[in-house]
């Protein structure tokens, strides 16, 4: 009976093989985590200018062109415009609203992709604070 002792080889190929699958491993990881990062990063700032555009639409926009169809009306009720103008103020008032609950829908959109990407809930409350039971359309006085 013979016994082969392995004087010459002690596994270092083998041991080499898997720390190259191990570094190959830990790259692949590494390149995930900064894509992840970058995606994070970019629905952050996405979700940001969405937001922002909303409370224009909601803070700015919508209260102008409310008044100015005010005015209008009380111009109209005076004999002073048109009914043309009349019509036209409240056609680009129902714009704004339409831009408005667009604005809100892509904000809410790009807030579900962010959580997605997160894996979870971002903040306890909402950034955006929800329409009141009232009706947002109407002026509320």
């Amino acid at each position: 009976m013979r016994l082969q002792l392995p004087i010459f080889n002690q596994g270092q190929a083998r041991v080499v093989r898997s720390e190259a699958a191990l570094h190959r491993a830990y790259d692949k990881f590494e390149q995930e985590a900064v894509e992840i990062r970058s995606e994070v990063r970019e629905l952050r700032d996405k979700l940001t200018s969405k937001r922002d555009i909303a409370q224009f639409y909601r803070d700015q926009l919508l209260p102008t062109r409310r008044q100015i169809r005010d005015q209008t009306q009380l111009q109209y009720n005076a004999m002073v415009v048109s009914p043309l103008e009349l019509f036209t103020a409240r056609r680009l008032e129902v714009r704004a609203e339409r831009g408005y609950v667009e604005a809100k829908r892509d904000y809410w959109v790009t807030r579900a992709e962010l959580e997605r990407t997160v894996g979870g809930s971002l903040f306890t409350k909402p950034v955006l604070q929800e329409v009141s039971s009232k009706n947002p359309i109407t002026k509320d006085k």
